[in-house]
């Protein structure tokens, strides 16, 4: 059979492995050319995946074989250098996994705060009562959202929507003022709140601030409403 020894190699499907290898057997050198009875090695055993290696890591010296029938390169290792690799290799893994713990552990607070901040808003309304419903427009098929939201006893109505290349915006569903019967898009106007609309001459002009429960009503629907994580539909 031959000695068994520790080897690193690469070209496997997993990348870089860790395995037991051989030399070449009496029978196995009948079967090979000269330069590979030498040159020739055999994995023994299921090689171990070192999946945070790279091709840096492998050592920098010729390597001491291949394995037949797989594009490799093959390093024969002492059992110190077989130890920096798993050790390598393991502490490589431990970053990662602590970064994936502390990413979900934020991510575990930003829920937290986020559903603190909700319930506190939801704790401001009285109802709130949401319908959908399917429609075309020059991007094909997407819904929109109707919501009602009572706050101090006044139902306020505002239509949630996708708009084609342009992204997803509130709509109220009422007269803003005498003369404006619906619709107005909010935008900032001189640091505060304003519902704008379109002239004659299709300019945005602002019309009046929004009441403080329009804000409210507004910032549910824009954090928590139907639409949050819609991406805008383009071409």
């Amino acid at each position: 059979m031959g000695t068994i020894f520790y080897a690193i190699a690469d070209g496997f499907e997993d990348g870089i492995v860790l395995t037991q290898a051989r030399h070449c057997n009496e029978e196995e050198q009948y079967e090979l050319s000269e330069f590979y009875q030498e040159y020739a090695l055999f994995p023994e055993g299921k090689p171990l995946p070192l999946l945070y290696l790279t091709p840096d890591d492998l050592p920098d010296r010729p390597e001491d074989g291949t394995f037949l029938k797989l594009n490799n390169h093959v390093w024969i290792l002492d059992e110190n250098e077989r130890q920096r690799y798993l050790n390598l290799n393991q502490a490589r893994y431990d970053a990662e996994d602590e970064i994936k713990k502390q990413e979900k552990k934020a991510a575990a607070q930003k829920k937290a705060k986020h559903d603190r901040k909700m319930l506190s808003l939801l704790s401001n309304i009285e109802g709130w009562r949401v319908s959908s419903e399917q429609v075309i427009d020059e991007g094909g098929h997407t819904t929109i959202y109707h919501h009602k939201i009572t706050i101090h006893g006044q139902t306020l109505t505002f239509l949630e929507q996708n708009v084609y290349n342009f992204g997803r915006v509130v709509n109220p569903e009422y007269a803003l003022t005498e003369s404006v019967s619906s619709g107005g898009l909010q935008m900032d106007y001189r640091g505060k709140a304003f519902w704008y609309t379109l002239d004659n001459h299709n300019k945005w002009t602002p019309v009046r601030e929004l009441t403080e429960d329009e804000k409210l009503a507004t910032t549910l629907i824009e954090n928590y409403g139907k639409g949050v994580n819609e991406k805008i539909r383009q071409r």
